[in-house]
């Protein structure tokens, strides 16, 4: 087997699966982390998710195993939508 090649059934299911709700929690936590108005921090939470999403991708993509990706993807989602939980209250 070839791994420059051969990307495996698991890092291909975790780049294109678990890369959207990392992204998403990384906008959220975006949002609520931002230190400037509610609109301006929407819109910026907003549209990073549309570069976020396709780095994620590459990224999980980079992986040297399937299960390595899937728990890259879990962790930074829950980072993420843990540090967003965190800073929920503070707007």
């Amino acid at each position: 087997m070839n791994l420059a090649t051969d990307h495996g059934l698991g890092r291909t299911t975790a780049a294109l699966l678990g890369s959207l709700p990392a992204a998403l929690a990384t906008s959220v936590a975006m949002v609520q982390l931002l230190p400037f108005g509610l609109e301006l921090r929407f819109m910026l939470g907003f549209f990073a998710f549309f570069v976020l999403w396709p780095a994620a991708i590459c990224v999980l993509f980079l992986a040297r195993s399937g299960l390595r990706a899937w728990g890259l993807a879990i962790l930074l989602t829950a980072a993420a939508a843990g540090l967003a939980a965190l800073c929920s209250g503070a707007t």
